[in-house]
């Protein structure tokens, strides 16, 4: 008898700790499941009122109304873009912060500098292109060059130089 009782209490003991495990690991998917259940950060290594901070800014918007969770705008500036860049490449893997950039944090800057401390390629997973900033060139209103870049163009003392320049037009417009 004493031995059918102790194979019953290993079954209650084995069925308890199977039930309470199981109630852990359906707490811990209740707990993954409710991301995000905090604030998001946002990093953007530019000046708040730049071109990148106010699209981030709009997108962060909509993204809180749709997530139910503030996205916190953090403009992290200095060195070019680096200083928020390197903070955004060594933050958690947690989905709790992300970054805007432009093409030149980027681009122009890790291959003007070969001590940049990322990597654009390795140490960051692009997820979308939220906006296309245009860049626009101007003069004054009184310049001799008020038309457009052709009449610009068209004061090249050679036809040499002048191809030249349309050739520099025709790569900035694509």
């Amino acid at each position: 008898m004493k031995q059918f009782q102790l194979q019953q209490l290993v079954k209650q003991v084995a069925t308890t700790v199977a039930c309470v495990a199981t109630l852990g690991l359906s707490a811990q998917a209740q707990a993954q499941a409710a991301y995000p259940n905090k604030p998001i950060r946002m990093i953007i290594p530019l000046a708040a009122g730049s071109a990148v901070d106010v699209a981030a800014r709009l997108l962060a918007q909509k993204m809180s109304v749709n997530m139910g969770q503030p996205i916190v705008i953090e403009n992290i500036t200095g060195a070019a873009g680096i200083i928020g860049s390197e903070r955004l490449a060594k933050a958690a893997p947690d989905g709790y912060t992300i970054g805007g950039f432009n093409d030149s944090v980027l681009t122009m800057v890790p291959n003007l500098n070969p001590n940049t401390p990322y990597n654009p390629i390795n140490d960051f997973s692009y997820i979308t292109q939220a906006a296309i900033i245009d860049f626009t060139a101007a003069v004054p209103m009184d310049s001799p060059f008020a038309h457009n870049l052709v009449s610009i163009l068209d004061m090249c003392p050679t036809k040499a130089q002048a191809k030249q320049h349309k050739m520099l037009q025709l790569e900035w417009s694509m």
